[in-house]
């Protein structure tokens, strides 16, 4: 997360919300991790609705 705040330049609080949540939904969901033999730490599903 670090990462996003260290690299970005935040016009608007809108725009830091914005960033900070797709950075940590990138960080939670499709970041590889070395624990778990370099796979995401949680599986993305699937949202259309069936």
């Amino acid at each position: 997360m670090d990462e996003v705040l260290n690299g970005e330049v935040f016009y608007s609080l809108r725009e830091a919300q914005v960033l900070i949540e797709e950075g940590s939904k990138h960080f939670n969901t499709k970041r590889p991790n070395i624990a778990l033999g370099y796979r995401p730490p949680a599986p993305e599903t699937g949202t259309n609705g069936k």
